[in-house]
């Protein structure tokens, strides 16, 4: 519909002429080679903007979180361990842990390195929010949502590390109370209120 649009208007344009049309046949036989090269970068653009999902910064002053999590963990192991208070090895370690035993994954817009990053910063330094919002770059929400995750997945690896032992409801026989030696140490009926 549109190419039709385009070869009339160029016949009417020119039919006022009485100029040979050659150099109108010559244009005309390139017009719609030109036209299938537009849709075709079209298409090509409209397709690479699709598949890389350009994300738009909210907030410009601050760094990306995923470069951030690189440059803290692959430059200097004191620096990971200003900002984490764990050394590199021990925050992959608990990364993976976190990721294989409670389900931590990776999401299109952070990964699971980031959010352990966040968590860590936060309870290291008390630091809210807002300032996890300029390191990282990502908003509270986000950073909200996040840090809820990884403490659900942290809270179920404190449950399976810090258990009482089996045998924790046993008086060892040294300690149990004997009645005939002590019988100030009974129980009243004043005090089982």
């Amino acid at each position: 519909m549109n190419d039709q649009f385009m070869y009339e208007s160029i016949r009417n344009a020119n039919s006022d002429d009485n100029s040979p049309n050659d150099e109108m046949d010559k244009l005309e036989q390139h017009i719609p080679l030109w036209l299938e090269y537009c849709r075709a970068t079209e298409s090509i653009v409209r397709d690479y903007l699709q598949r890389c999902g350009v994300r738009i910064r909210r907030f410009p002053n601050a760094q990306n979180g995923h470069l951030f999590m690189l440059e803290v963990l692959q430059e200097d192991p004191q620096i990971a361990f200003q900002e984490f208070r764990m050394y590199h090895p021990l925050f992959v370690n608990f990364t993976h842990i976190l990721r294989d035993e409670f389900g931590l994954s990776s999401r299109p817009n952070m990964d699971i390195y980031e959010q352990v990053g966040m968590f860590l910063c936060i309870l290291a330094h008390g630091k809210g929010y807002r300032q996890m919002r300029n390191m990282f770059g990502h908003s509270m929400d986000t950073i909200h949502h996040y840090f809820g995750v990884v403490l659900c997945a942290v809270v179920g690896r404190g449950a399976r590390i810090i258990r009482p032992k089996p045998n924790y409801n046993e008086i060892p026989p040294g300690h149990r109370p004997c009645r005939n030696k002590h019988p100030h140490f009974q129980v009243s009926a004043v005090y089982t209120m």
